[in-house]
């Protein structure tokens, strides 16, 4: 495998270099491989429960962001986590949540309940 190609489900980073390089890439969805993703609402989840979501929407000179409290939310687990909501415009997409745990980021891939 070259190192800007995807086998399957390998990683849901297109285009990611080796050896220490950066390039830019394209995030992948994890459900169906395409890349036409939208990531328009991210939550910020803490381990007390205080926590935040915030939208995105529009584009260049309409575009706009708003933040709200989510009243009731999960926790963010030990420490806290962040959820990326996935909108893939050829699958149903999901959710990417990087939680804190013991000095590691444990990453949970969560289709939405159309695409299981």
């Amino acid at each position: 495998m070259s190192d800007d190609s995807i086998d399957g489900r390998e990683s849901i980073l297109l285009g990611v270099g080796v050896g220490g390089q950066i390039r830019s890439t394209f995030l992948a969805c994890p459900w169906c491989n395409d890349t036409w993703t939208h990531i328009d609402v991210v939550d910020v989840l803490s381990a007390s429960g205080s926590s935040f979501e915030i939208t995105a929407s529009g584009e260049d000179e309409t575009s706009r962001t708003t933040a709200r409290a989510l009243p009731n939310a999960r926790s963010g687990g030990r420490r806290h986590s962040v959820v990326l909501h996935i909108d893939c415009e050829m699958c149903p997409g999901g959710e990417i949540s990087f939680l804190q745990h013991k000095g590691q980021t444990q990453v949970e891939l969560s289709p939405v309940p159309d695409h299981e």
